[in-house]
């Protein structure tokens, strides 16, 4: 049973010794933290597959005509394994990650044609994540992603402003 207490104001406050967890309860958060636990080790293996799909993706890009289906195809893959990073790479401790997939998931949001400028920053920033991957220091990264970041703002911006 919890206790519950209302303050002038109508918040509610728990006191702490009033919250009972069941033994049930306790078992399954323990079960779920091991397995987040898990999951995180097992993340530097998934951040490197990652960037081998975001790689054949920006293959693809570089080998189809633009204004075609391929290419099309092409731009929504790299969208989506970079959407993918940005979704999970922080939640595994890997917020450099997070950081770099972020904007370059929101430059590619909805675009179908990928001009060979932004491609070849994609193969910087797929090479760095894959760097990032199997670093053992992954904030020796922050210059280089905030280069990466600033080149691709340069690049979003029309010319004139």
């Amino acid at each position: 049973m919890v206790m519950v207490s209302m303050t002038p104001d109508a918040e509610i406050t728990l006191d702490e010794e009033d919250v009972q967890l069941d033994d049930e309860l306790m078992a399954a958060i323990a079960a779920a933290e091991a397995a987040v636990e898990s999951l995180a080790e097992d993340y530097p293996a998934q951040l490197s597959q990652d960037a081998g799909t975001l790689a054949d993706a920006l293959t693809r890009l570089r080998s189809a005509a633009p204004y075609t289906e391929e290419h099309a195809a092409a731009s929504v893959d790299a969208f989506g394994v970079l959407h993918d990073i940005k979704g999970q790479a922080g939640s595994f401790g890997f917020d450099i990650a997070t950081r770099l997939a972020g904007p370059y998931c929101e430059a590619l949001r909805g675009m179908r044609q990928v001009a060979p400028g932004m491609i070849d920053l994609l193969d910087e920033a797929t090479s760095t994540l894959c760097d990032i991957a199997v670093a053992a220091e992954r904030e020796e990264f922050g210059p280089r992603v905030d280069d990466l970041l600033r080149r691709l703002a340069e690049c979003s911006t029309p010319a004139g402003k």
